[in-house]
């Protein structure tokens, strides 16, 4: 018994160890690419264009939408997320929400489904309108992004050092649906990660600024 919970950790901790290398490529290699491309306020706005299509082309394949409703929710969303003034974005929302299960019925298609859809078009075009705003500032794009990659980073080895230490606290069932992976754990990970990330990020720029590695034109 012994010899088996000493191998589950030993496997534990080869999996905890596994993504060391990739995230310090992440850092070494993909920042300071990411870094000269965000320094383009094009390419900024690129960026979040394209993390846009992607999510909601992810979406529809969660859902199970048909490929041609899929592309059509595709183009709605990203029309909506460009539409800059509050009023008619409102508008364009509503009537998109009530208008794609129209389009979209069939004595097939369950309220399930249309409850996912709904729910894409108020979780997607919403949160990415702002995400596009702060994409015309670059310290605001690299401060936002830092935190994400650290929340999740946070949350990654602290559910692994969970299950390697085999803390196993019990799990709520929203976090169960959330994604039945998800631990108490990541959870607290993620959230540490990220707090501690937004709370260092005026000493970050004041090294950055103080190295002078802030781009002029991102200024």
């Amino acid at each position: 018994m012994a010899l088996g919970s000493k191998n589950n950790n030993d496997d534990n901790l080869r999996t905890l160890l596994s993504d060391v290398p990739r995230r310090l490529l992440t850092i070494c290699v993909g920042v300071p690419i990411l870094w000269c491309l965000w320094s383009i306020s094009s390419t900024r706005q690129l960026f979040f264009q394209g993390t846009n299509v992607a999510i909601c082309w992810e979406w529809g394949v969660l859902t199970k939408m048909k490929s041609s409703s899929r592309i059509l929710f595709l183009l709605l969303s990203v029309a909506l997320t460009n539409i800059q003034d509050s009023g008619p974005f409102t508008i364009a929302l509503l009537f998109c929400t009530a208008l794609f299960p129209m389009i979209n019925s069939s004595d097939r298609i369950s309220p399930t489904a249309i409850l996912s859809w709904t729910a894409g078009f108020l979780l997607i075009p919403t949160p990415f309108r702002a995400w596009l705003d702060v994409s015309q500032d670059f310290h605001a794009t690299v401060s936002l992004l830092l935190t994400v990659w650290n929340a999740d980073t946070g949350a990654l080895f602290f559910g692994r050092l969970g299950s390697l230490a085999q803390t196993n606290l019990p799990r709520p069932h929203w976090l169960r649906a959330v994604s039945p992976s998800k631990s108490v754990e990541g959870l607290i990970g993620g959230l540490v990660g990220g707090t501690l990330t937004y709370w260092a990020l005026p000493w970050f720029w004041a090294f950055i600024f103080g190295c002078g590695l802030s781009p002029v034109s991102a200024m």
